[in-house]
């Protein structure tokens, strides 16, 4: 830069010279011309010999006036050019990148402090004596574009400090007409090993990704690990992928690889000798990821050792649910290997490889399991089939698996039917009392692992509707390993040997009843006697008119009521029976309401009585003494104030009931009151 600044003042100090010269030569005419021949002077001095002497002396002073302004004006200019150049290297001192300028001789002109941090103090050197990097011509020297006048912007690797440049290069007009280069370098390292990294974890990830929607659809544990090692190095996530399978407590003689090939044969003979390299080792002993940034130092004889090239390794071992399968290993760029973002993706994916190793040894157990199974129903069918009580049998989620052929007539569901039926659906329960469905007895079974009964009062509603009362148990069927593979259910009907215990009981109760309803009514007898003779006598002592007559008449009317109820008791006390005939129920309701007359204000009686309604057969002072009854607790619930709605109808049970005793199907007379 200061060779070309005296090269351009050289040329100035040239310029003024001449145009010195010949402003002496325009001078000296002019004033030889208009002052010496033909001015003030030649007549004033009369002498022709002082013309020179005056001539020189004038463009002598003139001269020393120019020299001294032309003195001032370069100082001013020399001031001018060193102030801007101190402002410029302030400017390229303050910048952040890099600056150097290069003349077009490869000459370094400048070098601001950010570059000679980076490269040292080069300053005055060519360009290609200290750039050359590997290469016999150094990188600008190849680039003739911006002393052509272009800017030109490209990337550089320096293999001086291991960096990564973004380089600018912007063409300097000199004053002399050359060009110079002014090149800024960008730092942009890290910026790059940031691209490279996320580069790879994409890559990484979408490694991952296809080994998801591997484990998804791969059902074969084989398939499943070539694969898997396959896709990992597919996307370039990986360079190298193998995985080993522990199949014995000693035994290796599962493996698979990606990207090795032929290489990987000496691994396989090492395997099966049960010699496991140290990656392997260390992945097999500790948990989590095991780095290997430098093999040459650790791995020592391992076949594979020559094949990473150059590039770090990660093992791992493959765990799920406390179980060891094998390890795995990868090859990874030697930059990437200690990221902790590296190490957090390369354990997932060996996580998801190891639970779908687990998910497949679930499923052959699985298949083993019902194998075992389907050799055990078998033998079972046979045995359960000539049982004389009905037997169902379930797995373990309580489906169905068998019916014999009593649980067939009690359920009304076949064989062929209720298989693969959830059993709720063909085994209907429920509490005789409550009505309410029971807890399914294969959940009790699987819950206890043992026998369980059924609660009292179970009954079992066929598929058409039958009640039948059960008494049963279920028991767990076991597999020869003792695990649960499925539920027995053993029952049968008891509803008719019930309805034999209750009549007996009913009987004992009856009889018992009867003797003290006897002994009761022959005494209570003795007293009604009065009671059903005096009104008669009381009858013929008063007037006809006689407001008494009425209240006599009422209480002759209870006392054959009761003389009636008296020889029912008797009749029981007797083990005969009630005294049954044809009656209207609408003339029995009408003979109550008119003995509990007058009712108060307060209470409405909404009466609905069928014209039509059918004849019953019974005991007219039975249903008397209900139908009171009814009206009475009513009327106390109500305290006389409302309406009591009383309705008979005609009505036809088109199925058996047992909400209130076994009511067969038929006609029947409905009697409601509300």
């Amino acid at each position: 830069m200061k060779n070309g600044m005296l090269r351009s003042y050289g040329a100035r100090f040239a310029l003024i010279g001449i145009g010195l010269g010949a402003l002496y030569w325009v001078f000296e005419s002019v004033v030889d011309v208009l002052v010496f021949r033909h001015g003030y002077f030649v007549e004033v001095l009369f002498s022709p010999g002082l013309h020179e002497i005056w001539m020189r002396a004038l463009v002598v002073v003139f001269l020393i006036l120019f020299g001294v302004y032309a003195g001032s004006s370069v100082a001013r200019i020399e001031e001018a050019l060193k102030a801007e150049r101190d402002r410029l290297k302030s400017i390229f001192t303050a910048i952040n990148d890099g600056i150097h300028i290069v003349n077009q001789d490869y000459d370094i002109e400048y070098v601001n402090p950010v570059l000679m941090t980076d490269f040292g103090p080069y300053e005055g050197r060519k360009c290609y004596t200290y750039f050359h990097d590997r290469e016999e011509v150094c990188p600008w020297c190849k680039n003739q574009d911006v002393f052509a006048g272009k800017t030109v912007q490209w990337e550089w690797y320096s293999f001086k400090n291991d960096k990564t440049y973004d380089l600018l290069d912007t063409p300097l007009r000199n004053a002399d007409g050359t060009i110079s280069k002014m090149e800024i370098f960008r730092d942009i390292t890290q910026r790059k090993q940031a691209e490279t990294e996320n580069e790879h974890l994409n890559s990484v990830l979408r490694a991952i990704r296809n080994v998801n929607q591997l484990i998804t659809r791969e059902k074969d544990r084989d398939r499943l690990i070539k694969q898997a090692c396959e896709n990992l190095i597919e996307t370039r996530g990986y360079g190298r992928a193998w995985i080993v399978l522990a199949d014995e407590p000693d035994g290796y003689n599962t493996s698979t690889e990606a990207g090795f090939g032929e290489s990987f044969l000496p691994m396989v003979e090492q395997l099966r000798r049960g010699e496991l390299p140290v990656c392997c080792r260390q992945a097999m002993e500790k948990a989590g990821v095991q780095i290997f940034k430098y093999q040459t130092d650790i791995c020592t004889g391992c076949p594979l050792v020559g094949s990473y090239d150059n590039r770090g390794a990660m093992s791992i071992r493959l765990e799920h649910g406390g179980k060891l399968y094998g390890c795995m290993s990868v090859a990874v760029p030697v930059d990437l290997v200690e990221s902790a973002e590296e190490q957090e993706l390369f354990q997932e994916v060996a996580g998801d490889i190891a639970f779908a190793l687990h998910t497949i040894e679930l499923e052959e157990k699985r298949k083993r399991t019902e194998e075992a199974l389907a050799v055990e129903k078998e033998r079972l069918d046979v045995t359960l089939r000539s049982i004389g009580d009905a037997v169902i049998t379930t797995d373990t989620a309580g489906t169905i698996t068998m019916l014999n052929k009593v649980a067939e007539e009690l359920t009304m569901w076949s064989n062929g039917e209720a298989c693969s039926r959830p059993l709720a659906e063909v085994f209907h329960i429920i509490n005789e009392k409550t009505r309410k469905p029971c807890e399914s007895p294969v959940e009790k079974v699987m819950q206890t692992g043992t026998i369980v009964g059924l609660a009292n009062h179970t009954v079992l509603i066929a598929r058409d509707g039958t009640e039948r009362i059960l008494s049963d148990s279920g028991a767990p069927i076991h597999d020869q390993a003792g695990n649960i593979i499925g539920v027995v259910l053993v029952f049968r009907d008891v509803t008719e040997a019930r309805r034999l215990r209750e009549y007996v009981s009913r009987a004992h109760r009856l009889e018992t009843a009867g003797r003290i309803a006897g002994q009761i009514a022959h005494d209570f007898n003795n007293l009604l006697g009065p009671l059903v003779a005096y009104p008669d006598f009381i009858r013929e002592e008063l007037p006809k008119d006689h407001p008494a007559v009425e209240l006599v008449t009422d209480m002759e009317r209870a006392a054959d009521q009761m003389a009636d109820i008296n020889q029912q008791l008797l009749t029981l006390g007797r083990r005969g029976h009630y005294n049954q005939e044809p009656m209207s129920l609408n003339d029995v309701i009408r003979e109550v309401l008119n003995q509990r007359q007058p009712l108060p204000d307060t209470l409405a009686i909404d009466l609905d009585l069928s014209k039509d309604l059918m004849n019953m057969k019974g005991g007219p002072s039975q249903i008397h003494r209900v139908i009171s009854n009814l009206l009475t607790n009513a009327l106390d619930a109500m305290k006389e104030v409302g309406h009591l709605s009383i309705k008979t109808e005609n009505f036809y049970a088109d199925t058996m009931s047992v909400r209130f005793g076994r009511v067969p199907r038929g006609e029947y007379v409905k009697l409601t009151v509300s």
